[in-house]
């Protein structure tokens, strides 16, 4: 027909509305349902965050605050370690003398670490026991060097550091990581890492600013 009108049925163009005159009603029905499904996102999301909180909240304080009580000893001991060794070994220490007994520790906390790869999977000792013997041990030792001192030679102090050295990463060292990726559901495990992760280098903060204070007030 004439006059520009579509015959019923005529191909692609028939039932063709053009964007322009699509009602309103529709269009704020189309944005109602979008806001809708976000707002269902967001409530799910919160669900499962009271959820994790709920059932898995005093794993995540654990895995947080072990691994910020940590790296306060860990990194306040790198961070200072020419100063700790020069403690423990005298005054009257050569640069080649503290530099070895730097190489020696380095080798030691080595070995700690090959030790805790060895035996973190063996079911009779396990991620949980050899972090807390771990920190029994390493806190221990250094006690005795803080508290002693004055009382035992440099050598003893200094065999009693490298021993720390050697069970902080036969333990503390490389459970702190390995707990939390394991004890969380697979959806938040991630989320929950970096959690304890951030805990943890709040902790090498902590460290920094207390040992510097402690070093500018001596």
């Amino acid at each position: 027909k004439q006059g520009g009108r579509l015959e019923e049925g005529d191909g692609d163009t028939a039932g063709f509305v053009p964007p322009s005159i699509v009602p309103q009603d529709v269009k704020v029905k189309e944005e109602n349902k979008r806001q809708q499904q976000q707002l269902q996102h967001e409530q799910q999301q919160q669900s499962e965050s009271q959820l994790l909180f709920k059932y898995y909240g005093i794993r995540l304080f654990g895995t947080s605050i072990t691994w910020l009580l940590w790296d306060i000893a860990f990194y306040g001991n790198k961070l200072f370690q020419s100063t700790f060794l020069l403690a423990l070994t005298g005054e009257n220490a050569t640069l080649t003398q503290i530099s070895g007994a730097s190489a020696i520790n380095a080798f030691v906390a080595l070995l700690g670490y090959y030790a805790a790869a060895l035996i973190v999977d063996k079911p009779t000792i396990g991620r949980l026991r050899l972090q807390q013997t771990g920190f029994v041990i390493t806190g221990t030792l250094f006690l005795i060097c803080g508290f002693l001192s004055e009382h035992l030679s440099s050598t003893t102090l200094v065999i009693i550091y490298l021993g720390s050295s050697f069970f902080g990463q036969c333990g503390p060292n490389c459970t702190t990581f390995l707990i939390p990726a394991e004890v969380f559901p697979t959806e938040m495990r991630t989320v929950c890492h970096g959690i304890s992760a951030s805990a943890g280098k709040l902790g090498a903060l902590i460290a920094s600013i207390l040992f510097t204070s402690a070093k500018t007030d001596n």
